[in-house]
């Protein structure tokens, strides 16, 4: 954590104060970063203590970071829902309802694997706060814009889509696309983008085509961490955003989630998700029943792909993510 500090003369500290300013950095940081300040809410040392045995991993300043960016969510939104705030502290004794939200399990003790998943609010209605698991892959439809615009090898998204379906597979090539590290579930700042398994057949719709997988590739990551964490399997897909029009991309995800890939007649799911908590808070709408109702499905894409063939494919771009991660020395 030093390490990641903005800190350039430590050494006339002792330990135990090093860690103090790390402390009061990493928490001082997740307080601006969601609006808070230090006299709305304070972390006690034992509630810090408890996190470190309890709530993080091995390579823990990360899942630290996580935990305390929970309490600050939790405790922002409990600050808003009173009538005169008054200063929250989170101790050991009242840290799991803070954290509770996360939906922690046996695997995040220590000594077992986490899945690296994200928390955070996802709506607050009538007085009660709905949390979501989030997971984020740094680099997916922006690949499509590289492609286009740096590489020039295609000049539309729709081109994409019809170089990759006039081939049957991606002629045993995995692109990475950890331009920027990975995400979730691998948290690996250090990784970099990488192409494996090229020969001199593989042409300009293999790359393509592996662009598109590559996406299809890292969302089957994030579910397949998210059905972990949550012990809930997953029973159909419901997708949107600009990446979900691709057909051929939504099969390929079908195939590698072995599960129904529901598209809606409208993809821009934000917007219109902001215009119907709108609607419910001026009455146009009484429910959450009646604008499910709305929702009108374009298309939905079933798994063709049989199943060995799946597992094969996975396994080798679980292959070709280890051949990506930690490139950049440190």
């Amino acid at each position: 954590l030093l390490d990641r500090m903005e800190v350039i003369e430590l050494s006339s500290y002792s330990d135990e104060e090093k860690l103090m300013i790390a402390k009061n950095h990493l928490i001082s940081k997740q307080l601006s970063k969601h609006g808070l300040k230090k006299s709305q809410l304070r972390i006690t040392d034992d509630a810090i203590q408890e996190i470190i045995e309890c709530y993080t991993r091995e390579s823990g300043v990360r899942s630290l970071e996580r935990c305390i960016g929970d309490i600050c969510r939790k405790a922002d939104m409990e600050i808003l829902s009173q009538e005169e705030p008054k200063r929250i502290t989170v101790t050991a004794g009242n840290l799991e309802s803070y954290l509770g939200v996360r939906k922690y399990l046996p695997e995040h003790l220590p000594g077992t694997d986490p899945v690296g998943l994200v928390t955070g609010v996802a709506w607050g209605l009538n007085g009660k706060v709905t949390y979501a698991i989030e997971g984020s892959a740094f680099n997916a439809g922006s690949v499509i814009k590289w492609l286009r615009d740096d590489l020039h090898l295609i000049d539309s998204a729709r081109r994409c889509d019809e170089l990759a379906e006039s081939v049957n597979d991606a002629n045993g090539i995995y692109f990475v696309p950890a331009f920027t590290g990975l995400g979730a579930p691998y948290w690996d700042m250090y990784a970099r983008g990488t192409i494996v398994g090229l020969t001199r057949g593989v042409k300009s719709e293999h790359i393509a085509r592996s662009v598109l997988e590559a996406i299809a590739y890292q969302m089957t990551d994030l579910l397949e961490a998210m059905m972990q964490d949550s012990h809930i399997e997953l029973s159909e897909l419901r997708v949107d955003g600009g990446a979900s029009v691709s057909d051929i991309m939504m099969q390929i995800q079908a195939d590698l989630i072995r599960t129904s890939v529901n598209r809606p007649q409208m993809v821009e799911t934000t917007a219109i998700g902001a215009a119907y908590l709108a609607g419910l808070a001026v009455g146009f709408w009484k429910s959450t029943d009646e604008i499910s109702k709305i929702r009108k499905v374009d298309k939905v894409f079933e798994p063709k792909m049989i199943t060995d063939e799946r597992d094969r494919l996975y396994k080798g771009w679980l292959r070709a993510v280890e051949r990506s991660r930690d490139w950049i020395e440190h």
